[in-house]
């Protein structure tokens, strides 16, 4: 099954097939990092930057139809900012937190319980995890689609 939907990008491309393989070469090159760099942030306990990156990775997911990878990103994107704005961090700068907090009240009942429910490392690192598998592998879907248009 392919996680990268071709139909989204090609409506994205309009049929430009020097776009598609611009925007292809961006994502792998975007795909092979996503996970360690999510993985560090984690670590690093950088709750800020781990939403910054998961929101960032959202919406080159979501340009190539990688709904679920898109909605595991919002997942974690959602938990980073909630234990940010708990975080010691988050008193360092007022408007982070006033703008994390004005997205976290606009969430729709059911993310909002989920993440309460889920609002743990353990599960940001498995969130991450799904995401890096899923990455690598339409990242190894894109590189043959970029050779499949090279040829």
């Amino acid at each position: 099954m392919s996680l990268i939907k071709l139909q989204y990008l090609n409506e994205a491309c309009a049929g430009d097939d020097e776009l598609r393989s611009d925007l292809l070469a961006i994502f792998v090159e975007q795909a092979q990092s996503i996970g360690d760099t999510l993985a560090n942030c984690l670590a690093d306990n950088n709750f800020d930057l781990l939403a910054r990156n998961a929101h960032k990775f959202k919406s080159t997911a979501l340009s190539l139809g990688m709904t679920q990878t898109a909605d595991c990103l919002k997942k974690i994107e959602v938990i980073a900012k909630k234990l940010y704005v708990n975080s010691d961090a988050a008193g360092k700068d007022d408007n982070a937190k006033r703008l994390y907090l004005s997205q976290i009240n606009g969430l729709t009942p059911e993310i909002d319980d989920w993440t309460n429910q889920n609002l743990n490392t353990t599960t940001l690192s498995n969130l991450i995890n799904f995401c890096k598998l899923h990455s690598q592998q339409a990242a190894q879907e894109a590189i043959n689609l970029i050779n499949n248009l090279a040829s």
